[in-house]
């Protein structure tokens, strides 16, 4: 498999798909939804990262959520090691 087609699965990627709609797939997930946005990723971007932590609030389950800042976009998760690493330490001590 070459990298453009891992890139392309990456891409093409639904939580929802064999479900009847989104909010339908983030219930079914288990355990605590934790959501990390990049605010200027433009590969997901927060409004989507927010629409999903909204739907499992709203279905009774447990998310958090964060928009780190950088200038990154989507590579940001790449570079901003010191922020992700202290976002991480302090979901996983909850």
């Amino acid at each position: 498999m070459c990298i453009r087609d891992r890139t392309k699965a990456i891409d093409l990627f639904d939580i929802s798909k064999g479900q009847e709609n989104m909010e339908q797939a983030i219930t079914r997930l288990q355990g605590k939804l934790y959501c990390l946005s990049i605010d200027t990723d433009l590969l997901f971007p927060p409004y989507q990262v927010q629409e999903m932590t909204e739907l499992r609030k709203k279905s009774g389950n447990s998310a958090a959520y964060y928009e780190l800042k950088s200038i990154h976009g989507h590579d940001a998760f790449l570079i901003e090691t010191a922020e992700m690493e202290a976002i991480f330490r302090q979901w996983l001590s909850e």
